[in-house]
C-alpha cells in the first residue's frame, strides 16, 4: 500500500474480499452487490428514503457518503428545524373535497430553504470549485417530490411531504460535499469558511448566511458537541475498485472524516482499478503467503439478539414469549417485580424508548413469505416510532423490549393516515420519480432586500416583543442598606416609585450646596435617576454623603500607599462600625460560615457561604465580591443557600452554584453559537435588531443557558431577565449534566486540589447575547481583519465601567431602557458601536465606581478581622 495516503485498515469479509478502510477501523455489513444503484442519470428511486442508507457507491453520486448516520442531528439546527416532521406530525389539511395540501406556512419555509440551498450550490459551482466537471449528478430537488402540490388523499400528501423532506437531506449532503471540494489546502478552517460566506452575504444578506454557518452543512470532524464525535458519523461509501472513477476527490472524504470501504476483490482474483489515482494511492499489496487477514467486528452497533424461531409467525412468537414470561415471573424477587412494574408504568406513557431498551420491527420477508422480527439501531428508533400508533406497539418488561408491527392493529388510523394507502395515489410502488407535473414553486429572490423581507417574515420578531420589560430595581434605601450597610437612625419615607426624572428636594432648609451633596449621594451609589429625596434628618444625610465621598477617595489614597483619613460616616448608622447598634459581626447569621476559595494556579478567588449544620449541601454557593458576602450576612431571615442565591439573582450580582465532581473534558457546542460576520460598511437596522432579539431568545430557551446568564450578573443578567419570568428560575439548577453546559474549575482545598463544576456561558454565547457582529475591514473578507460591532457592550467593555457596580443599579436600568428605545425609534444615535465607543458610552459617573471600590476595601477588611479571610490586595 502506498504511503501517499493516510494509512488505513485492511479487513477481509466473510466472502474473502479484501477491503481497504479509510477513516474507519471496522467493516459494517457489506451490502449485496447488485442491490445498490446503477448510475442514474434521469431515473431516480420513487422514495428518497431508499437512497438514504449505506449502499454501494455510484460514480455519479459520491456525495451519498456525506449523509448523516444520526438523522436527528440534521434537525438540531435552525436552518433544518422545519424538516423535523413525521407522517403523524406533518401539518396536512383539506382545502376542499378530496383535496389535501401541506400547511402554507410550512410550504413557505421549505420553499425558502430550498431556494437558499440552490443559491449556495450555484455560488460554489460558479466561483469556488476548481473542477468544473465533477462527474456527479444532483439528486432531484425537493419540490419535484410534490410538497407544494395537492393530493387526493391525506396519506398521499403526507408521503409526498416526507419524500420531499428526505430530498432536502440528500441535497444538504451534496452541499457538504461541494463545500469540502471548495476548501483550499493549507488554509485554516475559518479562512475556508469566509471564502464563500463573504460572497454569499453579498447576494442574500448576512442573516441567511448565519443559518448556514450554524447548521449541519459545515459539520466536519465533530458533532454538535465536542467530544461526541459519534453524532457526526457519516454514512460512508462502499467503493468498487472496478468501476470507481472519482478517486481524485477521496481527499475530501478524509478531510471530513467520511468512511470509505474500498473493495479490492479476493486474494486470488484482485480487482483491476480503472482509476489511476485509486490504483496508485489506495491499492493493497497482497502478502506473499496469502494468509487470511484478521477479520474485525462487522458492525459498530451493539449486538441485539433476535429470538424469533425460523418460520415462526408473530402470533406464535408472542404466544411462546407469554408462556416463557409466566415461567420467569414465578422465580421473580420483590426487587425484580418492583423494577418490572416501574418499566411497565413508563411504557404506558408511550414515549420513545431510551437507549437501554431494545426495539424491533416486523417486516415482510419475500423469501420466507412471513413477517420477520428485525432490530432497529438506537439512532433510527425515532424515525420508526412515530409511524406506529400505540395499539401497534407492544412492550415486554421482562426483556425490556418493544415490538412495532402494523398487523397488531390493521384498523388503526395513524393520525388520519390510512394504513392501506402506503404510497402516493398517483404513483405505484417501485415506479421511478421523474420531474413533477406542474410548475415549480416560486423561488426567485432578486435582491438582498427581497431576501431580507422573506427572512423577516419567517424568522422575524413582532414589534411588541421588542419593547424592553419594565424591571423593578432596588431603591435608594435598599442600596444603602444592603450594599453599604447604612441604616439611618432617623429614617424618612423614601421614594420607591419606578424610574423617573430626578425631582428637586422640597425641603427649603437645604442650601444649594447641601442640595448638591444629596444629589451627589444618589449619584455615588448609582441611583442618580431616582428622586433626590433626603433619607434621614438633615445632619445625618449630609454626613452619609460625606462618608460616601470618603469611600470614593479611599481607593485613591490606598493606591498611593497613604494612610486612610478619618471616616466622616456616622458610626451609629454604619453596620461595619463597632459603635453601631447594628454592628454586622454581632448580628449576622450564626448558621453560616464564609470560606475563601482559591483557583488552582490562578489569582482568581471566590467566597463560599456554607451552612454549618447541613453536611450534604445541594451545591456550593460562591460569590466574587466581599460586598456580596456582607450583603448575604445582612439577610436576617435567610435560612438556606437558596435564600442567598435568590437575593443575589434579584440584585443582578455575579455568583455561582457549583457542584463537586470529577474532572472530565467538557463538551461544547461548536456551530449553533457561530458569531455572525458582515461585509465592510455594514449598518444594522431595526430588522437586524429584531432578528438579534429572536436569536438570543432562542439561546435562552435552554434552561442551563438561562441559569448561567442569570448567575453571570450585570448586563448579561439584565438581558436574560427580558426572557425569564422570574429571578427564582435560577433555583431550578444546577442541572445534572454539567459536561454539556458547565465549566470545570480546579480549586485549592486544604493543600490538595479539588474540582468543581458550574453552569457557565461560552465566550461565543456571551457575544451572541450582547449582539456582536464581526464586520470585515476590507472587501476581501478575512477573519483576521475584522472589528466587533454590537447592540450592547461586550463583557470586557462592560467590566470596570460605570455600569459594573457589582449589582444592577437604577442608573444601569435607566441606561438600558433608553438604549433600547433609541433602537426602536430608529434614532441615528441608536447604532451598533465598536468596543472603543462602548467604553466611552458606559462610563457614566466616575465617582460611582470608585465609591463601590472603596466599599469593597472596607468589606475585605471586615472579613479579615472578624472572619479570618485574607483577600489578595489586587483582587
Amino acid at each position: 500500500m502506498s504511503s501517499a495516503v493516510t494509512s488505513g485498515t485492511t479487513i477481509q469479509d466473510d466472502l474473502e474480499h479484501l477491503f481497504y478502510c479509510v477513516c474507519s477501523d471496522t467493516l459494517p455489513p457489506v451490502p449485496e452487490v447488485g442491490c445498490g444503484f446503477e448510475d442514474p442519470q434521469v431515473i431516480w428511486p420513487a422514495d428518497p428514503e431508499y437512497f438514504i442508507g449505506r449502499h454501494w457507491a455510484s460514480n455519479t453520486m459520491p456525495y451519498q457518503g456525506f449523509l448523516p448516520v444520526d438523522r436527528n442531528s440534521v434537525y438540531r439546527c435552525e436552518l433544518f428545524e422545519s424538516l423535523n416532521h413525521t407522517l403523524q406530525s406533518i401539518p396536512v389539511y383539506s382545502p376542499g373535497p378530496d383535496i389535501w395540501a401541506v400547511d402554507g406556512d410550512l410550504v413557505e419555509k421549505w420553499r425558502n430553504v430550498e431556494a437558499l440551498l440552490q443559491c449556495l450550490k450555484q455560488l460554489l459551482e460558479d466561483q469556488f470549485l476548481k473542477h468544473r466537471n465533477l462527474g456527479h449528478v444532483s439528486f432531484p430537488l425537493p419540490w419535484k417530490y410534490g410538497y407544494h402540490h395537492t393530493k387526493h388523499s391525506r396519506m398521499a400528501m403526507a408521503h409526498a411531504a416526507m419524500r420531499s423532506r428526505d430530498a432536502f437531506i440528500i441535497m444538504a449532503a451534496e452541499l457538504t460535499y461541494l463545500l469540502a471540494l471548495a476548501s483550499v489546502p493549507m488554509c485554516t478552517e475559518d479562512d475556508q469558511l469566509h471564502l464563500w460566506s463573504v460572497a454569499l452575504t453579498e447576494q442574500i444578506g448576512g442573516n441567511w448566511v448565519d443559518l448556514i454557518r450554524s447548521s449541519w452543512l459545515i459539520q466536519h470532524d465533530a458533532g454538535f458537541w465536542e467530544g461526541e464525535e459519534d453524532q457526526a458519523l457519516r454514512v460512508g461509501l462502499f467503493v468498487d475498485a472496478r468501476t470507481c472513477n472519482f478517486a481524485h476527490f477521496f481527499h475530501v472524504f478524509e478531510q471530513c472524516q467520511v468512511p470509505l470501504w474500498i473493495d479490492w476483490g479476493t486474494m486470488d482474483a484482485p480487482y483491476h482499478a480503472i482509476d489511476v489515482a485509486l490504483a496508485s494511492h489506495y491499492f493493497i499489496q497482497l502478502p506473499p503467503n496469502r494468509r487470511r487477514l484478521h477479520n474485525l467486528p462487522l458492525i459498530n452497533e451493539p449486538l441485539v439478539i433476535n429470538t424469533q424461531h425460523p418460520g415462526e409467525t408473530w402470533q406464535a412468537f408472542f404466544e411462546r414469549r407469554e408462556h416463557e414470561a409466566k415461567q420467569l415471573m414465578k422465580g421473580e424477587t420483590a426487587r425484580d417485580r418492583q423494577h418490572r412494574r416501574a418499566h411497565e408504568l413508563h411504557a404506558e406513557k408511550q414515549m420513545c424508548p431510551q437507549a437501554d431498551a431494545d426495539v424491533f420491527y416486523w417486516c415482510h420477508d419475500e423469501t420466507k413469505g412471513s413477517l420477520c422480527r428485525k432490530p432497529i439501531p438506537y439512532r433510527a428508533v425515532p424515525e420508526f416510532w412515530d409511524n406506529y400508533t400505540p395499539t401497534q406497539r407492544r412492550y415486554s418488561a421482562l426483556w425490556n423490549e418493544w415490538d412495532l408491527n402494523f398487523e397488531f392493529d390493521l384498523e388503526s388510523d395513524r393520525g388520519g393516515l390510512l394504513l392501506t394507502d402506503q404510497i402516493d395515489d398517483e404513483q405505484e410502488e417501485g415506479e421511478v420519480c421523474g420531474p413533477s407535473e406542474g410548475p415549480p414553486p416560486d423561488m426567485h429572490r432578486g435582491s438582498i432586500k427581497e431576501w431580507e423581507l422573506v427572512h423577516d417574515r419567517i424568522y422575524g420578531t413582532r414589534m411588541e416583543d421588542l419593547f424592553p420589560k419594565s424591571l423593578s430595581v432596588c431603591s435608594l434605601g435598599d442600596t444603602l442598606r444592603f450594599r453599604f450597610g447604612i441604616v439611618p437612625t432617623m429614617p424618612l419615607p423614601l421614594q420607591t416609585s419606578p424610574l423617573s426624572s430626578p425631582s428637586p428636594i422640597v425641603d427649603d432648609t437645604y442650601t444649594s450646596v447641601e442640595r448638591h451633596k444629596v444629589m451627589q449621594l444618589c449619584r455615588d451609589v448609582g441611583c442618580s435617576i431616582l428622586p433626590s429625596t433626603p433619607i434621614s434628618h438633615k445632619s445625618e444625610t449630609l454626613h452619609i454623603s460625606d462618608g460616601l465621598r470618603w469611600l470614593s477617595a479611599l481607593v485613591l489614597e490606598e493606591n498611593k500607599g497613604r494612610k486612610h483619613p478619618h471616616c466622616p460616616m456616622p458610626p451609629r448608622s454604619w453596620d461595619v462600625s463597632s459603635s453601631s447598634p447594628h454592628y454586622l459581626p454581632k448580628g449576622s447569621k450564626s448558621g453560616f460560615t464564609v470560606h475563601i476559595i482559591h483557583w488552582w494556579h490562578s489569582e482568581k478567588i471566590g467566597y463560599e457561604i456554607r451552612p454549618v449544620l447541613c453536611k450534604q449541601r445541594p451545591y456550593r454557593l460562591i460569590v466574587y465580591r466581599a460586598i456580596d458576602v456582607l450583603h448575604c450576612l445582612r439577610l436576617r431571615n435567610a435560612s438556606c443557600l437558596d435564600d442567598f442565591a435568590e437575593e443575589m439573582c434579584r440584585y443582578g450580582a455575579r455568583f455561582s452554584m457549583c457542584i463537586d465532581d470529577e474532572a472530565i473534558s467538557p463538551c461544547r457546542l461548536r456551530f449553533q453559537d457561530a458569531i455572525p460576520y458582515r461585509p465592510v460598511g455594514f449598518k444594522p437596522d431595526l430588522s437586524d435588531f429584531a432578528y438579534y432579539m429572536r436569536k438570543r431568545r432562542a439561546l435562552l430557551e435552554n434552561p442551563a443557558v438561562a441559569r448561567a446568564a442569570l448567575m453571570q450578573g450585570g448586563l448579561i443578567w439584565r438581558i436574560a431577565m427580558e426572557h425569564v419570568s422570574d429571578s427564582e428560575f435560577v433555583l431550578s439548577g444546577p442541572g445534572c449534566d454539567m459536561s454539556h453546559y458547565g465549566h470545570c474549575h480546579r480549586i485549592q482545598c486544604s493543600s490538595r486540589a479539588n474540582f468543581i463544576w458550574e453552569e457557565g456561558l461560552s465566550e461565543n454565547q456571551i457575544d451572541l447575547l450582547c449582539g456582536v457582529y464581526r464586520v470585515y475591514r476590507s472587501t476581501a473578507g478575512s477573519p483576521t481583519f475584522t472589528q466587533d460591532l454590537s447592540w450592547f457592550p461586550r463583557e470586557r467593555s462592560f467590566r470596570n465601567s460605570g455600569l459594573d457596580l457589582g449589582h444592577w443599579s437604577a442608573d444601569a436600568e435607566d441606561w438600558y431602557q433608553r438604549r433600547v428605545q433609541l433602537y426602536l425609534k430608529g434614532d441615528p444615535k441608536g447604532r451598533c458601536l465598536n468596543q472603543a465607543e462602548w467604553k466611552s458610552n458606559v462610563r457614566l459617573w466616575r465617582s460611582t465606581i470608585r465609591t463601590y471600590k472603596g466599599m469593597e476595601v472596607i468589606s475585605r477588611g471586615l472579613l479579615k478581622v472578624h472572619y479570618g479571610i485574607e483577600s489578595p490586595a489586587n483582587h
